[in-house]
């Protein structure tokens, strides 16, 4: 599935609703990057020297995802970095263009 078409639909079935439940969908994905990350951080103390670099693949797609979704859905990323600190959307990006994502 392609993702603009599948982000475009979920914009049309948000604005059938109130425009509050759009924020609160943002804040849910947020807070599952967040909570994804903290769990990772715990696990770091198990892992190999080279894989605590790396972004879990959820993290990577979810962050992905609401990039795009802010774009068409007129979304200000201010919102979305008021939610999930900048370094790590930037670390996503950089993780996203080498293609180094941790599945």
């Amino acid at each position: 599935m392609d993702g603009a078409p599948f982000i475009i639909g979920l914009v049309t079935i948000l604005k059938q609703f109130h425009s509050q439940q759009k924020d609160v969908f943002v804040a849910y994905l947020c807070q599952y990057c967040r909570v994804v990350m903290n769990e990772l951080e715990n696990m770091q103390s198990k892992m190999k020297e080279k894989d605590k670099e790396a972004v879990p693949l959820e993290v990577c797609n979810c962050l992905l995802f609401l990039e795009s979704f802010c774009k068409y859905a007129a979304v200000d990323r201010k919102q979305v970095e008021n939610l999930i600190p900048p370094y790590l959307i930037t670390k996503v990006r950089e993780y996203a263009l080498k293609g180094a994502v941790k599945k």
